[in-house]
Order: structure tokens, then C-alpha cells, then sequence
């Protein structure tokens, strides 16, 4: 089954063809799910491979975000609400309100399909940095933020300016973008190992990392993340013993030809009266049997013309794991 799907409208499918040609380029594992715009329902199994995915790349275009498209949308939030989407956007569009801390990533114009001097000086940088965040949701880890235009913005000056040295006033210009569009600072050291440490939609991990870093490179991406933190209810299973009283008496045992094989045969339904005890008890309140013991002791044993039955007192020690339903603050 593979771990990366890609969710589209059939309608864009020749937009799209260079992102998933670049994904085949990488050699990843990818399942192109196409929908129609009109559609009402998708196979159970496509349905479960979408939940199963580690990263469900979404693609949003005019197409998908029309009300036809109910049914693209719907699997959408089913992966929006596992945490594995990464969200694209091919068109000048209004986005739907539940994204509004997501992280975009950007394809519009030429941006899917760079040509002339775009492709000479970037290449597929932004078909990239996709391929690149799919890594990071299939590893685990939460992808960086979209670096594209800081990097081909790069490009363009290191280029260009020894060609137009004297170009002073293009220089000028191309350094005042980069300040004004805060291109010009990356992650330290110390700030990536931290992000990369963060534990899976820890809303506690988020606050720590931004306490640390405030003005780090990552920090609108973790208040993103804070400000559309959600409560979730979580079923977790707490171990507990429980002990059980535990009689069996003299008249409940068949009779035995020898002392031994009495004791024998009252150790083993002891044993037998503990498993049910602690198996219903497990039943009873939902939770699970992880293991039951005998503490006790054989009380004595009856001798009716050479015939033994012996009696057992002590207790059934019950080992369970019990549900709990928490709420935990997630921020994906």
C-alpha cells in the first residue's frame, strides 16, 4: 500500500502530471486517487487507502473548491483531520476555512511547468519542495515551511550580479525585496534541531519551541499551528490489579485416589476459578485481561475410604488494562 497519495480533480489532471512526474523521479511510492467533480461516492477501498496514508498531497484549483466537488472535499478533511494532508494550491482561489492554519504550498501560473529563463534559473524548485514535504510527512515529521521563492530569489541575485556589477540600482532593489519579504534569514542550527525534535501535534512542544525561538525562522509556522489547536478525545488504557477472593471447598472436587493427586487437582481448578473471575471482571468493565495469578493456600484435605478432596482458600490477582478517555490538545 502506498504511502503518499495524491488527491485531484480528473479535470486538472494535466497540471498536475509534472508533480507526480517528479514524485516517479524520486522514486516514491505514490497513488494519484482522481476524482470526478461531480462525484458522490468513492470505493471503501480507496477510502481506507486515504486513511492509511502517511501523506495525502491535496490539490486545490477551481475545480476541487466548487460545491460539485462535495466529495473531494470530504476526503480532504478525512486527511486534513489525520494530520497527513500537505495542501496545494494550482489557482487563484478562496480557500476553505479550515486551512487557515495550514501551510500552502504554491503551483499557480508557471510555477508547476517553469519555462524559458524561470526553468533555467530555478528549475522545479516548487514541484520539489512538495516532494520534500511528503518525505517529511512519511518519515514522521513535520515539513519545513515552503522555501521556494527564497531560494530562487537566491538564484537570480548570485546570477545575475556579476553579469550587471555595475547595475548598482537593480542590486539595491533586489536586497531591499529580499529584507522586505523576510527572505533573508534562515533556521540556526540549534532552531532546526529543535523543530525536527518536536514531538507529533504536541501543542505543549509547539509553545516550549516558541518560547525559545520567538523570532525563529520557524515561528509563524508554530503559531499557525497554536492558533488552530483542537481538543480531541482519546481512549488510552491504564494497567491496574484488582484482587478477587477465591474459595473452593472439599465438597466441590471429585474425589482423588491419593493425597497428591488431590492437591494436584484443586491447585488446577484454583488456577481454572482465578482465569474466569479475572476474565469476567475484565469483561465487565470493557477493559482487557493482561494476567491472572493464585495467592493462597490448600486448607486440607478430606479422606472418605481412601478417597481425597481438598479445599483451597486464597486469592485471584487480576492484571487488567482499563480505558480511559482523555482530552488531549492537538496541534497539527
Amino acid at each position: 500500500m502506498s504511502d503518499i497519495i495524491l488527491l485531484s480533480i480528473k479535470d486538472d489532471s494535466e497540471r498536475i502530471s509534472p508533480l507526480l512526474d517528479t514524485m516517479v523521479e524520486e522514486r516514491l511510492d505514490v497513488w494519484w486517487e482522481q476524482i470526478d467533480a461531480g462525484s458522490t461516492k468513492t470505493p471503501a477501498a480507496n477510502i481506507k487507502r486515504i486513511r492509511d496514508a502517511r501523506a495525502v498531497i491535496l490539490i486545490w484549483s477551481k475545480s476541487s473548491s466548487i460545491e460539485e466537488a462535495r466529495e473531494f472535499q470530504r476526503i480532504a478533511n478525512i486527511a486534513l483531520k489525520n494530520g497527513s494532508a500537505i495542501c496545494v494550491r494550482i489557482d487563484d482561489i478562496e480557500l476553505p476555512t479550515q486551512l487557515s492554519s495550514v501551510t500552502i504550498y504554491d503551483l499557480r501560473d508557471w510555477r508547476a511547468q517553469p519555462n524559458n529563463w524561470r526553468k533555467w534559473l530555478g528549475g522545479n524548485l516548487f514541484l520539489r519542495e512538495i516532494v520534500a514535504a511528503a518525505k517529511f510527512k512519511v518519515a514522521g515529521k513535520d515539513p519545513p515551511p515552503p522555501d521556494a521563492a527564497r531560494k530562487m530569489l537566491y538564484r537570480q541575485v548570485i546570477t545575475i550580479l556579476p553579469a550587471v556589477g555595475a547595475a548598482f540600482y537593480f542590486v539595491t532593489t533586489a536586497i531591499g525585496l529580499w529584507v522586505d519579504l523576510d527572505l533573508a534569514k534562515g533556521a540556526s542550527n540549534k532552531e532546526e534541531t529543535a523543530w525536527t525534535a518536536l514531538q507529533k501535534d504536541s501543542c505543549n512542544d509547539l509553545r516550549s519551541f516558541l518560547t525559545k525561538f520567538p523570532n525563529g525562522y520557524y515561528a509563524n509556522q508554530t503559531q499557525a499551528r497554536l492558533d488552530g489547536r483542537t481538543i480531541e478525545t482519546q481512549r488510552q488504557w491504564e494497567k491496574i490489579k484488582r484482587v478477587m477472593p477465591l474459595y473452593i471447598g472439599s465438597g466441590d472436587m471429585e474425589p482423588s485416589g491419593s493425597r497428591q493427586l488431590a492437591n494436584e487437582q484443586i491447585l488446577r481448578r484454583a488456577e481454572t476459578e482465578a482465569a474466569n473471575i479475572c476474565s469476567g471482571l475484565a469483561e465487565a468493565g470493557q477493559a482487557k485481561l493482561v494476567d491472572n495469578i493464585i495467592e493462597g493456600a490448600i486448607k486440607g484435605c478430606d479422606n472418605f475410604g481412601g478417597q481425597f478432596s481438598c479445599s483451597y482458600e486464597g486469592k485471584a490477582l487480576c492484571e487488567i488494562e482499563e480505558p480511559r478517555d482523555i482530552e488531549v490538545e492537538i496541534c497539527r
